[in-house]
């Protein structure tokens, strides 16, 4: 009897060793983001090598801006007045990028509350200043300081107020400069920008860390149509809402009831999507002086390593038209796609 369970019980033990190997072995399949030096590429030979393939990282394009000189003090001598919009992160929320809890501030009191000094509530979790207005809204005078990279300065949808009751509203949104400003460790989820178009951001302050995964490689992989049509999954490109994160059910096994749970990025959950193991998952990390393009409707998290200030557009240019369209038919126009597409080449 006690050989017999001398066997069960090694049998037993390598049965939860081979399962806790298997578990270790599943991992994000994490690479390192391409990056090249400032002044190495033209616009032609960057969009030709990078533009519609992966994100990319170019080292210095932006330290000659005078935004790459300011100071968080200096945002609030030039800008402290200004109105901003700002949201706390919240893991289980399938709001954009994981924020909810818009609060409206003015930018001085934001900086100080919630970037230079700790909140002034003890109970209230760090701000972020996560898009929403732009800077003509926001504070024009800053648009001297972050001049449009000579990569991205060719736009085929350009700021034309005309269209503006043609396109719902969404021109002004699509093409104006928007800032980002965070205290160390706040960042966003997973997330897919609306209009599906490609993205760009000069960091001037701080460091900020990117995880993406471009369009085709998630439309191959994490279902992004709900083509199986599980119950309880929302998908990430959706025709009611905005582009939202990814919600499962999933077993407790502490209660045995089922619950709700959201796909993260940063800290994911391999058993509940292991999905996002089959994935290739850009990462790279973007400093002050540095300026970093993604691809057509790449999925992307963010997360400020430090204190960052940072100013971004959604905008199409001539050398992405024909992946564009691909990508806006693929998802069946969705999140203001079609608009975007139609203005773009009209």
């Amino acid at each position: 009897m006690g050989s017999e369970m001398c066997i069960r019980d090694r049998c037993a033990l390598t049965f939860l060793g081979v399962l806790l190997a298997r578990g270790s072995r599943r991992k994000l399949r994490i690479v390192e983001m391409p990056r090249v030096q400032a002044g190495s590429l033209d616009a032609q030979e960057f969009f030709a090598k990078f533009g519609d393939r992966v994100p990319v990282i170019v080292e210095g394009e932006v330290r000659h801006h005078p935004a790459f000189n300011i100071s968080f003090n200096a945002l609030k001598d030039l800008c402290g007045n200004s109105i901003v919009q700002t949201r706390v992160y919240d893991k289980n929320s399938l709001s954009w990028g994981g924020l909810v809890g818009t609060k409206y501030m003015h930018l001085a009191e934001f900086l100080d509350a919630h970037v230079v000094n700790k909140s002034k509530e003890a109970d209230e979790r760090p701000r972020y200043l996560a898009t929403g207005l732009s800077l003509p809204q926001i504070c024009p005078k800053l648009e001297l300081f972050t001049p449009i990279p000579k990569y991205v300065s060719l736009s085929v949808y350009p700021y034309d107020p005309e269209h503006y009751e043609e396109t719902q509203g969404k021109r002004n949104q699509i093409q104006s400069p928007e800032i980002f400003i965070g205290r160390k460790n706040t960042k966003t989820e997973i997330h897919m920008d609306s209009q599906l178009g490609p993205f760009w951001m000069s960091v001037y302050i701080g460091s900020k860390t990117f995880r993406v995964i471009t369009y085709w490689e998630a439309e191959e992989h994490l279902d992004l149509k709900n083509k199986k049509k599980k119950n309880g999954e929302n998908r990430m490109v959706d025709q009611s809402r905005a582009s939202q994160r990814w919600e499962r059910k999933v077993r407790d096994s502490s209660t045995g009831e089922y619950v709700s749970k959201s796909m993260e990025i940063w800290t994911p959950d391999l058993e509940a999507f292991p999905e996002l193991a089959k994935v290739t998952v850009y990462e790279g990390t973007v400093k002050a002086g540095d300026w970093i393009y993604l691809p057509s409707a790449s999925l992307h998290g963010v997360r400020n390593d430090e204190a960052s200030f940072g100013v971004s557009v959604n905008a199409l240019y001539p050398a992405m038209v024909d992946n564009q369209v691909d990508i806006c038919a693929d998802s069946g126009f969705e999140l203001g796609c079609f608009i975007f597409s139609l203005y773009s080449d009209c």
